[in-house]
């Protein structure tokens, strides 16, 4: 009986195949990522205006003639250039060209305002570069200099430089003229760990732009006379009192900057860099080789990947269950996830031109029921690859210490870190009800609050951290904190709709598209341009698919018609059941106070997708891969299983070991094929980079050998280590280890 059953589960599902698809089709894609919206054209026009300069202040520094600015060099990010201003007040530059451009006033107290004032003068900070500033273009212990460069003044490799100094600046207007004088420089003391003011320098130095380059001059009268403009007539990144991310018109709090998070095995700051990071040693090391053959953005990595993906759902059909949505999505959103790269310093340990998400791979485990469970994995660094403005959040979140909000310190910096997050390919259903979902393993905000049952609702129903993860890596919280407020009630969120929490890690609780516009966000509006539907976003560990916002300006888009529920979600078309960011008025409370606002969601916060039988639930840790349990879902070493469903998915081939292995100079492959067919044999190396094809084409059934003699295409010798073999035919693949010694 089950052996009919299963045969005509078989039966319906190539039925299904079989019959024409209906409906408009996806329109599958993801948004820009920073580093190509800085590449992308800037075409609004600019007329500069004269700040009065305050603590905080984002300007951009010209000439008083307004015929040139100083900016990041484009192939130096520690030299200044001078460049034409009608670039960025035409309207005919880049985003790069505006960004490059534009610096923020800190106060030399600005850490220390608990207990220190305003000092009056201030660092420069490249908006690209928060931790770095503007400094003289000398060693320390010089009393003068004729430069500026600009230098790393707090991230993880500050102490990497022969210089670690910072210039204060005093801007004093007389009438049209202003001027920067560079009147102290702060040293860095190594074994004091903190700088201190070097009393060598002179404090008669001044800005001069006269000659067309950018010096310092120590005579007062040479000083260049500059129009200190308001850059966010550019690009708009404030966070004001009375706008939707502070409808309480919340102060900015001058609490001390947290310390750094401590690493408890070590008790020293836990803020190693991106080259340390887990997801390019441990997570290697401990994922199974034939998931390492989907790591990397290499055409290899994808056609694996792929492989994977039509393993899986062939799977799920002979088990009478599918994929949520089409396959095209999750290679759609790999790609796009893998395109994602660090083009500021934003997190005190992130290193420019690096990738956010390292891997993300396909996987597919049994319980120990037999059941299947699909995940896409996803190894992320958790950092938005621009700039965040974490600085200028009116009330960040507290340490978390004793005492209340005034007696602690708040978090203004943020680092990345490795997380591995999973999301299921599987459709597991819909809830009909709020409570079909079981919070209770993992707690919720409501079950934190002790709310009674009957005061859940989708904003309380929630996860007390994260419940998503947003393509460019980073988490994405439900629109309340656990205080059961709005964190934009709270004012708590910079104008990208992110902030920080005890652990410095970078999560979004709100959109900050629909808040601004301003085209640096996570998604923009120039993304929609010559597509039918909002590109995606995130997903939801429920694994449904997080989208943009309608846009009034693209009605004709596909599903606009089609009303979101309260979870923000709704279905139409081919596109399945699915999120999108959404704008609704609520009220919350502040200081026995009701505002009325408009609340920009990305995730309500309650799940519309079935939850409870997905494993390791909203676990994103990758301590994953030696968890004795869920290790197999993420890849662990000695998880992976070949996939046969009863012949439904037939292999046609057996890939024997290489031998002998390890091996110099030669090692033979021997495989066997059950029939005649067109066979592929690939030499990769550890990034899965195609080294050397060893056979492609027809080949008759029976046992064949091939030899790898350590040469790629062209013939030369490679290096020592390890490398993979990898047969493909008839749609499926195997890969295998060898080890080549010299």
């Amino acid at each position: 009986m089950k052996q009919l059953i299963k045969s005509l589960s078989r039966l319906i599902i190539l039925i299904g195949l079989l019959l024409p698809t209906f409906g408009v089709g996806m329109d599958n894609y993801g948004p820009r990522p920073f580093s190509q919206i800085l590449e992308s054209d800037y075409t609004s026009t600019w007329t500069p205006t004269e700040v009065n300069p305050e603590n905080r202040d984002y300007v951009v520094i010209l000439n008083n003639e307004q015929s040139s600015y100083l900016s990041i060099n484009l192939s130096d990010d520690s030299a200044l250039s001078l460049s034409e201003a009608s670039v960025i007040t035409s309207g005919s530059g880049t985003y790069g060209d505006v960004m490059r451009g534009m610096f923020q006033l800190q106060d030399l107290n600005i850490e220390e305002l608990f207990t220190e004032t305003l000092s009056g003068a201030y660092t420069i900070r490249p908006v690209l570069g928060i931790y770095y500033a503007l400094d003289a273009n000398a060693d320390v212990g010089a009393s003068t200099s004729s430069g500026l460069v600009i230098r790393d003044i707090k991230s993880t490799f500050m102490t990497g430089q022969t210089t670690i100094a910072y210039l204060g600046f005093e801007i004093s207007t007389t009438g049209n003229s202003t001027v920067l004088k560079a009147s102290s420089r702060y040293q860095y003391d190594l074994s004091t760990e903190s700088f201190e003011i070097d009393n060598s320098w002179s404090s008669n130095h001044w800005v001069d732009l006269s000659s067309g380059s950018i010096e310092l001059t120590t005579t007062e009268s040479n000083a260049s006379s500059l129009l200190l403009a308001d850059a966010t007539d550019l690009i708009n990144v404030k966070n004001e009192a009375g706008s939707a991310f502070n409808p309480g018109s919340i102060d900015w709090q001058t609490n001390s900057f947290a310390s750094w998070p401590i690493n408890p095995a070590t008790g020293e700051a836990s803020i190693e860099g991106v080259a340390l990071s887990q997801l390019y040693n441990l997570v290697i090391q401990q994922t199974d080789i034939q998931f390492q053959m989907q790591f990397g953005h290499s055409d290899e990595a994808t056609a694996v990947a792929e492989d994977f993906l039509n393993n899986i759902e062939s799977t799920l059909q002979a088990q009478g269950e599918s994929l949520r949505y089409d396959k095209s999505l999750y290679l759609a959103v790999r790609e796009n996830m893998l395109s994602h790269r660090t083009a500021a310093v934003d997190e005190v340990n992130c290193v420019l031109d690096t990738p956010l998400i390292a891997h993300v791979y396909f996987t597919n485990a049994q319980d120990d029921d037999g059941v299947y469970h699909p995940f896409m994995v996803v190894g992320a660094h958790n950092g938005t690859g621009g700039p965040s403005f974490l600085i200028d959040v009116p009330r960040p979140p507290g340490d978390g210490s004793s005492g209340g909000y005034s007696d602690q310190t708040i978090t203004r910096n943020a680092v990345v870190a490795a997380t591995l997050f999973k999301i299921p390919l599987k459709d597991y259903g819909l809830i009909t009800n709020l409570t079909d979902n079981d919070m209770s393993p993992y707690s919720s905000i409501a079950l934190d609050a002790n709310l009674p049952e009957d005061e859940w609702n989708v904003y309380n129903h929630s996860s007390i951290s994260a419940n998503g993860i947003a393509v460019d890596g980073v988490k994405v919280y439900p629109a309340y904190n656990n205080t059961l407020t709005f964190a934009q009630m709270n004012a708590e969120i910079t104008s990208t709709g992110a902030h920080v929490g005890r652990g410095m890690g970078l999560h979004y609780h709100a959109d900050g598209h629909a808040f601004s516009g301003n085209g640096i966000n996570l998604y923009n509006l120039d993304d929609y341009t010559g597509h039918t539907h909002p590109p995606i976003i995130a997903f939801s560990f429920d694994g449904l698919a997080l989208y943009g916002k309608y846009e009034s300006s693209h009605a004709t888009m596909d599903g606009y018609e089609t009303p979101l529920d309260e979870f923000g979600s709704h279905s139409h078309d081919d596109y399945g059941h699915h999120y999108h960011a959404f704008t609704s008025t609520v009220s919350d409370d502040w200081a026995n106070q009701t505002f009325t606002f408009e609340e920009h969601f990305l995730l309500a916060g309650a799940y519309r997708g079935l939850i409870n039988d997905i494993p390791g639930f909203q676990n994103f840790n990758t301590n994953q891969l030696v968890d004795e349990e869920l290790g197999k879902y993420v890849g662990a070493e000695g998880t992976y299983t070949n996939i046969d469903e009863g012949n439904i998915v037939s292999k046609d081939f057996t890939l024997y070991n290489a031998y002998p292995n390890p091996f110099n100079p030669v090692t033979t492959i021997h495989y066997e094929l059950s029939k005649d067919s067109d066979v592929k044999i690939s030499v990769l190396d550890l990034s899965g980079k195609y080294v050397k094809q060893l056979v492609h084409g027809s080949q008759n059934a029976g046992i064949k050998s091939v030899l790898w003699n350590g040469t790629d295409n062209a013939g030369l010798k490679v290096g020592s280590g390890i490398y993979f073999y990898r047969i493909q035919l008839n749609g499926h693949s195997e890969t295998k280890k060898m080890i080549l010694l010299k």
